[in-house]
């Protein structure tokens, strides 16, 4: 069980390909793509990005994460802002065209802050990268593995 007070950061993977996304963390609203960008340059420069806790926080620059939304809007199928898959190309980790985690699909983590490690090509945590949570988001489409 993880505990309240583990401290965490918040990474979005495969965004591009989800481009219609709206992530909303404890009321500021950022189109993934946004988001991820701002991740990744922090990553690169080897600073963390927001860390945050679900209770205290421990560090004063820390923030308790309140609430976590992901949005999209109603026409985002037709507008081509989320991508299209299967459940068993995601679920198997199928790559997708391009080598992208979990077939494409929207992915988004949660890596303990003490031992966040990015896989520079997928962007998302490396097998001993603390991955904590995930979730992905798709559409089902009837055209197979993106």
């Amino acid at each position: 069980m993880v505990s309240t007070a583990q401290r965490f950061i918040i990474i979005v993977a495969n965004s591009q390909l989800s481009k219609g996304g709206i992530i909303t963390i404890n009321g500021v609203a950022s189109m993934v793509t946004d988001y991820q960008n701002q991740v990744d340059d922090l990553l690169s420069k080897n600073q963390l990005p927001q860390v945050y806790e679900l209770s205290g926080p421990l560090n004063s620059a820390d923030q308790i994460l309140s609430s976590l939304k992901v949005i999209f809007p109603k026409d985002v199928i037709a507008q081509g802002g989320l991508i299209g898959t299967e459940t068993g190309c995601v679920r198997k980790n199928d790559p997708g065209k391009l080598g992208e985690y979990r077939n494409g699909a929207m992915v988004i983590q949660l890596l303990d802050a003490a031992k966040a490690k990015i896989d520079p090509m997928t962007k998302v945590a490396t097998s001993d990268g603390g991955l904590l949570w995930e979730a992905t988001v798709f559409y089902h489409w009837g055209g197979g593995c993106y």
